[in-house]
């Protein structure tokens, strides 16, 4: 079952993709403010709907994550949706590089 947030979304990601907003992060903790450009970038972003899973030797596997999860990945791994969501992008499941500790 796709599921997503209480805000209108306009796409729901398929299989084993996220949808996510990214966070800002291009000013650091030093003050230094990054292009939006940087190439290798990490980003930390919050998942805002889920596809169902893949299918996998006739059955469906779970990715794991849910709405509302905060994730790490790459920025060279999201395909960003249009101009009107620029802070939001598909990701694979398997891009994700770390998920944030609750608490």
């Amino acid at each position: 079952m796709i599921s997503a947030t209480e805000t209108p979304i306009r796409y729901l990601p398929t299989w084993d993709r996220l949808l996510v907003r990214c966070k800002d992060t291009t000013r650091r903790e030093s003050g230094l403010y990054l292009p939006a450009s940087f190439k290798g970038q990490v980003c930390e972003g919050d998942v805002i709907a889920v596809g169902p899973g893949r299918i996998e030797n006739g059955q469906r596997v779970d990715h794991g994550f849910k709405v509302g999860d905060v994730v790490v990945f790459s920025n060279e791994a999201v395909l960003p949706l249009d101009d009107e969501a620029p802070d939001q992008g598909f990701l694979a499941a398997g891009a994700v590089l770390a998920l944030r500790a609750q608490g």
